[in-house]
């Protein structure tokens, strides 16, 4: 059984929390308009052309390069390896990832 002081500690970690949550998002939204922003800066530099663009501290290089990439997975499929073979060589990684979304209105009717 917990405590009093155990509940009330859990309780303002989860006030905590909450404000959390929302800080995240507000984050995550001006995050969205910052990279929007600097994505067009950087667009209109591209359109420009290749150089170096001088600021007042800074400098912007635009510059062209190859880049080669291998489609190992076709390339694995034209020697026709045994599902066996690709099930030993497959590599699984455990991702912990995170989702902001809108409270539904149940919820907030609750709070």
């Amino acid at each position: 059984m917990k405590t009093i002081r155990e509940m009330q500690s859990e309780a303002l970690r989860s006030i905590e929390l909450s404000d959390l949550v929302d800080r995240a998002q507000e984050l995550r939204e001006q995050i969205r308009e910052l990279q929007s922003e600097y994505d067009d800066i950087v667009g209109e530099f591209k359109n420009e052309g290749v150089g170096e663009y001088r600021g007042g501290e800074k400098s912007m290089f635009i510059y062209d390069y190859e880049k080669t990439t291998f489609d190992w997975e076709s390339i694995a499929r034209h020697f026709n390896p045994s599902r066996q073979l690709m099930t030993a060589h497959r590599t699984r990684k455990q991702i912990r990832s995170h989702a902001i979304r809108k409270k539904s209105k149940q919820i907030q009717e609750a709070a």
